[in-house]
Protein backbone atom coordinates (compact mmCIF):
# COMPACT_ATOMS: atom_id res chain seq x y z
CA UNK A 1 0.00 0.00 0.00
CA UNK A 2 1.30 3.59 -1.07
CA UNK A 3 1.71 5.85 1.63
CA UNK A 4 -0.73 8.30 0.09
CA UNK A 5 -3.30 5.33 0.71
CA UNK A 6 -2.37 5.04 3.91
CA UNK A 7 -2.88 8.73 4.24
CA UNK A 8 -6.56 8.52 3.08
CA UNK A 9 -7.45 5.40 4.92
CA UNK A 10 -6.67 7.30 7.97
CA UNK A 11 -8.71 10.32 7.14
CA UNK A 12 -11.31 8.20 6.38
CA UNK A 13 -11.14 6.23 8.94
CA UNK A 14 -11.41 9.10 11.08
CA UNK A 15 -14.16 11.24 9.27
CA UNK A 16 -16.35 8.03 10.11
CA UNK A 17 -14.57 7.17 13.67
CA UNK A 18 -13.34 3.68 12.58
CA UNK A 19 -11.97 1.20 10.36
CA UNK A 20 -13.70 1.15 6.77
CA UNK A 21 -13.78 -1.80 4.57
CA UNK A 22 -15.28 0.11 2.03
CA UNK A 23 -12.01 2.46 2.10
CA UNK A 24 -10.03 -0.78 2.03
CA UNK A 25 -11.94 -1.98 -1.02
CA UNK A 26 -12.24 1.13 -3.14
CA UNK A 27 -8.24 1.85 -2.76
CA UNK A 28 -7.53 -1.58 -4.21
CA UNK A 29 -9.85 -0.76 -7.34
CA UNK A 30 -7.47 0.11 -10.95
CA UNK A 31 -10.24 1.61 -12.77
CA UNK A 32 -13.46 3.87 -12.01
CA UNK A 33 -15.58 1.11 -12.84
CA UNK A 34 -14.26 -0.98 -10.32
CA UNK A 35 -14.96 1.63 -7.90
CA UNK A 36 -18.53 2.18 -8.70
CA UNK A 37 -19.08 -1.62 -9.02
CA UNK A 38 -17.90 -1.67 -5.65
CA UNK A 39 -19.47 1.40 -3.80
CA UNK A 40 -22.72 0.09 -5.52
CA UNK A 41 -22.54 -3.26 -3.98
CA UNK A 42 -22.14 -1.36 -0.64
CA UNK A 43 -24.68 0.75 -1.05
CA UNK A 44 -27.13 -2.27 -0.82
CA UNK A 45 -26.75 -2.42 3.33
CA UNK A 46 -26.66 1.68 3.66
CA UNK A 47 -29.62 4.17 3.53
CA UNK A 48 -29.04 6.71 1.03
CA UNK A 49 -28.03 9.67 4.06
CA UNK A 50 -24.97 6.55 4.65
CA UNK A 51 -23.95 6.59 0.89
CA UNK A 52 -24.18 10.42 0.83
CA UNK A 53 -22.00 11.26 3.38
CA UNK A 54 -19.71 7.93 2.44
CA UNK A 55 -19.03 9.78 -1.29
CA UNK A 56 -18.87 13.04 0.14
CA UNK A 57 -15.74 12.25 2.45
CA UNK A 58 -14.38 9.99 0.04
CA UNK A 59 -14.44 12.42 -2.48
CA UNK A 60 -13.21 15.20 -0.30
CA UNK A 61 -10.24 12.64 1.00
CA UNK A 62 -9.35 11.81 -2.59
CA UNK A 63 -10.34 8.42 -1.97
CA UNK A 64 -12.91 8.39 -5.57
CA UNK A 65 -12.89 11.25 -7.57
CA UNK A 66 -15.66 13.51 -8.22
CA UNK A 67 -16.60 11.97 -11.46
CA UNK A 68 -16.84 8.59 -9.55
CA UNK A 69 -19.55 10.48 -6.80
CA UNK A 70 -21.47 11.67 -9.89
CA UNK A 71 -21.57 8.12 -11.19
CA UNK A 72 -22.43 6.59 -8.26
CA UNK A 73 -25.30 9.12 -7.46
CA UNK A 74 -26.94 8.73 -10.75
CA UNK A 75 -26.77 4.98 -10.91
CA UNK A 76 -27.92 4.64 -7.52
CA UNK A 77 -31.09 6.91 -8.38
CA UNK A 78 -31.45 5.03 -12.13
CA UNK A 79 -32.33 2.04 -9.60
CA UNK A 80 -33.91 3.15 -7.17
CA UNK A 81 -36.14 5.16 -10.04
CA UNK A 82 -36.55 1.53 -12.14
CA UNK A 83 -39.92 -0.25 -11.88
Amino acid sequence: IEENDISKKLRMGLARAGADSLTDSVLTATSNDQKQAMILKSADGMTADQLNTWLLHAAQQGVISPAVRLQVLRARQAETAAP
